[in-house]
């Protein structure tokens, strides 16, 4: 299930941007035999859009090139970067 900054609900990534009434947090008003057929469409795709969202944010190549890069730069960057002011 999807929650919406408005604290709207969708039932999967992929039907998050759709305009049907899921209800919201408080009050949620998916109907049992709509799921059921939606689950059918969500989990064909909705899988490979967590795979790939895992699949960035665990690449073990993009962490130790950012780690890298930190290094190279003695772990100065950020907010120092920011203000104008050294550590």
């Amino acid at each position: 299930m999807v929650i919406r900054t408005d604290g709207t609900v969708a039932p999967c990534f992929p039907l998050s941007p759709a305009s049907h009434d899921w209800g919201s947090i408080e009050n949620p008003k998916f109907e049992p035999k709509q799921l059921s057929s939606m689950k059918q469409m969500c989990q064909k795709h909705g899988f490979s859009t967590l795979n790939h969202n895992l699949g960035y944010c665990y690449n073990n190549a993009r962490v130790i090139k950012f780690v890298w890069k930190q290094a190279k730069n003695r772990f100065q960057g950020g907010a120092s970067k920011i203000s104008g002011k050294a550590c």
